[in-house]
């Protein structure tokens, strides 16, 4: 049950900011792009921005 804590305050803590949704991937450091990228709230956003 921790690992599972754990998870939902990374995805919502560094997820959603690292994931470049509201302003775009590319006003983020390029090694913070990668890494919020990886993370399911950057990958739906860009699954969102290829198919828009």
């Amino acid at each position: 049950m921790a690992g599972f804590g754990l998870g939902a305050v990374v995805v919502m803590f560094l997820g959603n900011p690292l994931s470049g949704v509201a302003s775009g991937p590319h006003w983020l450091p390029d090694g913070w792009v990668t890494v919020g990228q990886l993370l399911p709230p950057g990958a739906s956003g860009s699954l969102l921005r290829a198919n828009a």
